[in-house]
């Protein structure tokens, strides 16, 4: 063990060429493969860190690209439902005034119908009372009138009516 300790020529000699000759062989042999190796795989981890970069890239500009998408379509069915719902608002507004029109013209009609019947009840009536009164005058003058003077004094009697005058006059 002091051999070890205590440094000799010859020990130290053959180690150094040993050590010396095993650099000559790695670096001969087994040196350019390892640094071609390690060379490789820096230049492989390169391309795909830029790889990777470049895929990040395009990913955040697609992204972009579909957020202002997304952003406009927004803005297309905001303006659309808008636009619909004023489309829907005309159209309730058209079908109330229609509804509105036609009820009123129902109404008008209805009431000229009413003023019309009124108007033929009216003049019915008078008829019957003109007929009623030269009746009840024939029967208190016990006389017969001819058809034509009844139809005259009938015509008389509710012209006298319409125009206001009474049975008095």
């Amino acid at each position: 063990m002091e051999a070890l300790i205590k440094p000799e020529f010859g020990l130290m000699f053959w180690t150094v060429s040993i050590f010396i000759l095993l650099l000559i062989l790695l670096s001969k042999f087994a040196w350019k493969p390892l640094i071609q190796a390690i060379e490789d795989r820096e230049n492989n981890l390169r391309l795909e860190r830029e790889a990777a970069q470049k895929d990040r890239e395009e990913a955040e500009k697609i992204k972009n690209d579909l957020d202002e998408k997304l952003s406009e379509l927004k803005k297309n069915i905001g303006l659309k439902l808008e636009e619909a719902r004023k489309e829907g608002q005309k159209q309730r507004d058209k079908i109330l005034s229609e509804a509105r029109d036609n009820a009123q013209t129902l109404l008008e009609n209805s009431r000229r119908e009413l003023n019309a019947e009124k108007d033929k009840l009216a003049k019915q009536l008078k008829n019957d009372i003109a007929e009623i009164s030269l009746k009840a005058a024939e029967k208190v003058l016990k006389k017969s009138v001819d058809a034509g003077i009844n139809k005259k004094i009938v015509t008389d009697l509710i012209s006298d009516i319409e125009s206001g005058k009474t049975l008095k006059n």
